[in-house]
């Protein structure tokens, strides 16, 4: 009897030591995430592909992952000020494809891939158009671009740009000079007076 009872009580305290270390366990891991981000995203989101760096196991050395990390850690906790991970995130990527020595391999951010396409086509528009001068010498919106400023406010494909901020366009003749107009300085709207075909009449939109 006295041997069951024995037996019993060592199930008892072998079951109250495992709550109790995956109790501790789950508590440190809460403490290390921060909170409003951890409260704010499933802990399954964590486990999602789309929220991990994937690597072939042998291309990438263990020690330099965990040197990532480590340095991340030190910057955390140790840099003067507060430094933005996903600016630093963004510059690692950039790292990434430069790693490879090549010159026609480089990674672009949004803006990034923006401002150069500005840079090489005159024919494309900051406010996500692309453009060109039509037979009768007035700006013709060729297309476009999903998601962009100019889809979200309504601009459709053929519309003619007749004025920039109120300013009459349509006896300009090169297209570089009025697309130049729309870009403007960064971070300011611009107010574009469009000719509609279709409809025949003159529509305003504002744009950031």
């Amino acid at each position: 009897m006295r041997r069951k009872q024995k037996v019993k009580l060592a199930i008892i305290v072998s079951i109250c030591v495992i709550a109790a270390f995956f109790t501790g366990y789950f508590s440190s891991l809460i403490t290390m995430l921060s909170w409003d981000v951890f409260s704010s995203r499933p802990i399954a989101s964590w486990f999602e592909r789309q929220n991990a760096i994937f690597f072939a196991e042998d291309d990438v050395d263990t020690l330099n992952i965990e040197a990532y990390n480590k340095v991340k850690g030190v910057l955390e906790n140790n840099y003067y000020k507060e430094v933005d991970f996903d600016e630093a995130f963004s510059t690692s990527i950039k790292g990434l494809a430069a790693g490879l020595e090549d010159p026609y391999t480089v990674y672009f951010t949004p803006e990034e891939m923006r401002d150069y396409l500005e840079g090489v086509s005159g024919n494309y528009v900051g406010i996500g158009v692309s453009v060109h001068m039509d037979e009768n010498v007035l700006l013709n919106v060729a297309d476009v671009f999903a998601g962009s400023p100019a889809k979200e406010v309504g601009i459709l494909k053929n519309d003619k740009i007749v004025k920039v901020d109120n300013e009459d366009v349509t006896n300009i003749t090169e297209a570089d000079l009025i697309v130049k107009k729309i870009r403007g300085p960064a971070n300011t709207k611009v107010r574009i007076t469009v000719y509609r075909p279709g409809t025949k009449e003159y529509l305003d939109f504002e744009i950031e």
